[in-house]
């Protein structure tokens, strides 16, 4: 399918969807919201793909957030559906079976930064800076900015809400929004790493682990608890968990 908003490139086991409005910082509109939601529902019943990796175009920014030029009418008159289509597409991003690296390079702002957060690993680069700047404009954080308390606990969730501070890459990791930062030069090859690392996992254990996380977020801790016991079912005694298993114990006994 073709998208003016954004770039879908598969490559094997792994996609890359690039957030492609560079002349604007990659900010997002409600026309890239619905193209990137279509692209994650393409991946539902996609069995192939392991990994998502999750950029924006140039290095500037990954995204500035969300587009308030082109949504400000939205906004004004039906702010119940750009939240909902925002959510939509977070929800579904964490709900696939693959996993999700974003690359953050320069600007995470806002919504963007909800687009991580519902991710599953994020690499950041040194010069990455991230903020929800909701309440300089008068605005609430909203929807997927309920994943901070999680992320960060509920002291800087508060924090980053209502100050609307900005945050360098190195301090980010350090709160938990980011899972490492790196050099600019290495980023690639980083990447490369990370998702070779991830590729090399079976990918139904991957999306059964996947699906508990979700369900540890969502539910209380008891259902969770038993789902993930109904969940392991879906791996135990596959081809690939018994060579893994095979694999494991001729590495103990060498």
């Amino acid at each position: 399918m073709d998208y003016e908003n954004i770039r879908v490139k598969p490559d094997g086991d792994q996609l890359t969807i690039t957030l492609n409005r560079p002349q604007v910082m990659n900010a997002m509109s409600l026309e890239l919201w619905r193209e990137l939601h279509q692209a994650i529902l393409a991946l539902k019943e996609n069995r192939q793909v392991k990994v998502v990796v999750l950029r924006g175009a140039g290095s500037r920014a990954f995204s500035a957030g969300t587009d308030l030029k082109s949504t400000q009418d939205a906004f004004l008159t039906a702010v119940e559906e750009v939240g909902k289509t925002i959510h939509g597409c977070c929800r579904d991003l964490m709900q696939i079976p693959q996993v999700v690296v974003a690359v953050v390079q320069g600007y995470c702002f806002g919504a963007a930064l909800e687009l991580v957060l519902a991710g599953d690993y994020a690499i950041a680069t040194e010069d990455a800076v991230f903020s929800l700047p909701e309440m300089n404009l008068g605005l609430p954080c909203m929807v997927e900015a309920a994943l901070l308390v999680p992320a960060v606990g509920l002291s800087r969730a508060r924090e980053m809400c209502y100050f609307a501070r900005q945050y360098d890459a190195y301090r980010a990791e350090r709160m938990g929004l980011v899972n490492e930062v790196v050099k600019t030069e290495n980023l690639e090859e980083r990447v490369s790493q990370v998702v070779k690392e991830l590729t090399d996992k079976d990918a139904t254990a991957l999306a059964v682990q996947k699906d508990i996380i979700y369900k540890w977020l969502t539910t209380d801790l008891e259902t969770a608890m038993q789902y993930s016991i109904l969940a392991m079912k879906l791996c135990q005694g596959s081809p690939a968990q018994r060579a893994a298993i095979k694999a494991f114990l001729r590495r103990k006994k060498g």
